[in-house]
């Protein structure tokens, strides 16, 4: 049994790391979609998202901090350590908040190009926090949808996900060595509302999937040396 759980888990993480379809969309025209916001209209590379809709999410987690009718985006994130203290992060002019997933491949594709020797100098003086959400929440939810097709008991998977949770020694996250090597701080948080994919980039300019324009706008890197590195360690 545990071993057909196991086989379970993950093939709810191949479908948890999918895209969404639209209702009667076929294969062909989800490809030509796919292709054509692969560059904006300078050029630049779109970066892959995938989407996480069934994450909890609350706007009470993210509360304007500018004036009424300034225009401006920036926000406050209520997050917390680990060991549950409370931190209160906002984006500024030193500082870009980013939402990752330690399932998603797109998001090991972001951490492995900020980490790349090449960014460096467009990042030096540049702080990047890393912020994740309660991973087994989805996990959870998506392994019971497909469980309950093949018969097994509520009690095996719960006792299977608690099994996988202990060995890899975290309560929120999947793969909690994905933290290993993260180019900055992270802490966890309730994901805004905002958040409606993997990697999400949130700077003064407001939250964006986009993280290549980020770059290339943000950070001013060169749309050459982006689209490089994104298809350096693009995951397919």
């Amino acid at each position: 049994m545990n071993k057909r759980i196991r086989t379970l888990l993950g093939l709810a993480l191949v479908f948890l790391c999918l895209p969404t379809f639209t209702a009667g969309q076929d294969l062909g025209a989800l490809a030509r979609a796919q292709k054509e916001q692969k560059q904006d209209k300078e050029g630049k590379k779109s970066s892959k998202v995938y989407t996480n809709e069934d994450v909890k999410s609350s706007d009470a987690a993210v509360q304007p901090t500018s004036p009424a009718g300034t225009g401006t985006t920036d926000k406050t994130i209520a997050a917390f350590t680990k060991d549950g203290q409370t931190v209160r992060l906002a984006p500024d002019d030193t500082t870009d908040l980013i939402f990752m997933a330690t399932w998603c491949p797109h998001s090991k594709h972001l951490k492995q190009l900020l980490n790349d020797s090449r960014t460096q100098s467009y990042l030096a003086h540049k702080k990047l926090v890393f912020l994740f959400a309660d991973e087994w929440h989805k996990i959870k939810s998506t392994a019971e949808k497909t469980a309950k097709s093949q018969n097994i008991s509520d009690e095996d998977l719960a006792a299977q996900l608690e099994e996988m949770k202990a060995a890899g020694g975290s309560p929120y996250l999947y793969d909690p060595k994905f933290l290993d090597d993260l180019p900055g701080q992270h802490y966890f948080c309730t994901l805004p509302s905002q958040v409606d994919g993997f990697p999400t980039v949130l700077s003064t300019h407001g939250f964006t999937t986009n993280w290549s324009a980020w770059l290339a706008d943000e950070r001013s890197m060169p749309v050459e040396l982006v689209n490089q590195l994104a298809d350096r360690y693009d995951p397919g």
